[in-house]
């Protein structure tokens, strides 16, 4: 009997808790209920600029540009070689407040929100917008030069509030974590661009080097054949980080590898290890990049 008693009293306080969630929500008049409405009139494969400008934080600025134009990225770890102006591939890269590839996910999830569409609208001459995290705006989102204020979530059915041009709009609370990084998150996680040509790699312990088509290496020991050269070489073109970092400086860093992309500088990485991860540094940009253990057993051989 009592088992029953403290099942009665959960649920009258389980359903006290949704009384009080549905009546601490603002009651509000919707415009043209059953209409959808459109977030901006662009499609997501016109944004060619993304802006967001969280509370008190430096504006991050994405740029989608060809990548023919993407020398201002080229000292970047993703940036783009050479050989892509010879195509019209497309790429995003951060502008500010650094200056690198950017995350082409990240930022192809954020400018997909340009079409994205509610079927819930107010006017927000009618609402208290700081009520919903409007005024002033949890997140600032410019695509191109249309401007959307980002707000507050509605728990009750997983919505959450953005404003534009004088309108509410209420959207499935899908994107919040694509807009709510540090500058870090949004910077590309692949330590080369797809097209880079890597001809050589320089670690502790060996080196290998492309010349005139075909791979040589030394000491002699360091490989049994060809193909494992090439197939390490496939390795750290492919490489991608778990979690992109400003630069700590604080780790014990080590000059281990030096890797030569065809008509570019080379690029110097260092090595660190940190709570049973492995990073690699990249003092020239001030970024560091996480590897799991058996991506840096990988790519380092005999020095892990």
């Amino acid at each position: 009997m009592r088992k029953t008693w403290i099942k009665l009293l959960s649920a009258v306080l389980v359903m006290a808790a949704l009384t009080a969630l549905v009546l601490s929500e603002p009651q509000l008049t919707q415009d043209s209920p059953g209409q959808s409405f459109k977030l901006t009139t662009l499609s997501p494969n016109e944004v060619v600029s993304i802006t967001l400008t969280q509370a008190n934080k430096a504006p991050i600025t994405l740029k989608r540009v060809a990548a023919s134009q993407s020398t201002s990225a080229q000292t970047s770890p993703a940036s783009a070689d050479s050989a892509a102006a010879a195509n019209n591939t497309q790429i995003w890269l951060m502008t500010a407040p650094l200056s690198a590839r950017a995350n082409p996910v990240r930022a192809a999830a954020i400018a997909s929100l340009a079409g994205a569409l509610s079927n819930i609208a107010y006017d927000s001459t009618d609402l208290e917008l700081a009520k919903f995290g409007l005024v002033p705006p949890k997140i600032q989102l410019t695509l191109n030069d249309i401007v959307i204020a980002i707000g507050a979530r509605q728990e009750l059915d997983d919505l959450r509030y953005l404003m534009r041009d004088g309108q509410v709009l209420l959207m499935q609370d899908r994107f919040y974590h694509h807009l709510n990084k540090s500058p870090p998150g949004y910077i590309d996680p692949a330590l080369f661009a797809d097209d880079a040509k890597l001809i050589a790699i320089h670690t502790d312990s060996f080196e290998a080097r492309m010349s005139e088509g075909s791979w040589t290496w030394q000491p002699a020991s360091a490989f049994k054949s060809a193909d494992e050269v090439v197939a390490l070489a496939a390795q750290w073109r492919l490489a991608s980080a778990t979690e992109v970092r400003m630069m700590d400086y604080q780790l014990q860093w080590s000059d281990t590898v030096r890797v030569e992309i065809q008509g570019r500088p080379p690029i110097r990485l260092m090595l660190a290890r940190d709570n049973n991860r492995t990073w690699l540094g990249r003092p020239d940009t001030d970024l560091q990049y996480a590897l799991t253990q058996q991506r840096a057993r990988t790519l380092l051989r005999q020095q892990m």
